[in-house]
């Protein structure tokens, strides 16, 4: 991670962050509730409350709450973080294979 916004959360909330972006948190938004996150992340309502509070101080995420729960948005900061992981992963799993170089000179 590169940013202070990146370091000021940890991989709890970098994994909420990706299933925000996944459900369409990126160039738009998404409405969720801490109850239906709580549930995906098989963890209380106050810890997904707690990591979408986390998320949107670091200014990962825009919140607005709306009757039955909050419209979540992924900042352009929270898209370079998405990036960042994206490129670790990348690395570990595609690598550097060798080049292999046939024929004749």
């Amino acid at each position: 991670m590169d940013t202070a916004a990146e370091r000021s959360v940890g991989h709890d909330e970098l994994a909420v962050l990706k299933l925000l972006a996944v459900d369409g948190g990126v160039g738009g938004g998404t409405k969720t509730s801490c109850r239906s996150l709580a549930d995906r992340l098989d963890a209380s309502s106050q810890t997904a409350s707690r990591r979408l509070r986390r998320l949107a101080e670091a200014g990962l995420v825009e919140r607005e709450t709306v009757g039955d729960g909050q419209w979540v948005t992924v900042t352009d900061e929270g898209e370079r973080a998405l990036r960042t992981e994206y490129e670790t992963y990348r690395r570990i799993f595609e690598g550097s294979s060798p080049v292999e170089l046939v024929g004749t000179a």
